[in-house]
């Protein structure tokens, strides 16, 4: 099978970047070789791929997570006194002077 036939990134690079990895895996992808006969086409490093692959999945998974936990807005109003203390579940305390907008 011939190579690709422009020089991409991933196969310049001693160290990938997240960049290269997912151009990687995505020529990977389209080439519709396993990894083994990929890695062999192009010169690489299977385990490179498996790492990466892994490392990949766990930073989305990561993402994902954080966005479906992510707390919704909660309006604070004031009870008439000149400053607010809200303490947060980091353990912040965050001081709010009044503004002085009306209720």
């Amino acid at each position: 099978m011939p190579k690709s036939s422009t020089l991409r990134s991933y196969r310049t690079s001693r160290r990938w970047t997240e960049e290269d990895a997912r151009g990687a895996l995505s020529a990977l992808a389209e080439s519709k070789l396993s990894v083994a006969a990929f890695a062999a086409r192009e010169r690489l490093d299977i385990q490179r791929f498996y790492v990466w692959r892994r490392q990949l999945a766990r930073t989305e998974a990561l993402v994902a997570a954080t966005v479906a936990t992510a707390p919704a807005f909660v309006e604070i109003r004031g009870i008439g006194s000149e400053r607010e203390e809200v303490v947060l579940r980091s353990g912040v305390v965050l001081c709010v002077a009044d503004s002085g907008f009306p209720e």
